[in-house]
């Protein structure tokens, strides 16, 4: 297996990246999943259906383009914590409607 390290090309303290590839996290809506949501179940339930319905979370589509020389697993790393801190959501508590 081989990772690639970003060359920087000039001083910096960030890499030199050429262009830009953004890293995704896609989560389809099958009819389990449809269910969960209107079910108000918590992210954690539906995140869990995803996945095992087979989506990919940020990191791993990251990880997926580390390994195919694409970007670094620092850069990752660095652009998935980013993601992870601004998408933190407190769970909602019931409405009356539905409890």
């Amino acid at each position: 297996m081989t990772l690639f390290r970003a060359k920087a090309e000039r001083p910096s303290t960030e890499p030199d990246y050429k262009g830009r590839i953004g890293i995704f996290e896609v989560m389809p809506i099958s009819p389990e999943i449809s269910n969960l949501i209107l079910k108000r179940s918590s992210s954690a339930e539906i995140e869990e259906m995803a996945i095992k319905q087979g989506m990919l979370l940020m990191k791993q589509d990251g990880y997926l383009k580390a390994l195919n020389g694409i970007t670094t697993i620092e850069e990752v790393l660095r652009v998935a914590e980013v993601q992870q801190a601004e998408t933190e959501v407190t769970e909602l508590p019931p409405t009356e409607e539905t409890s």
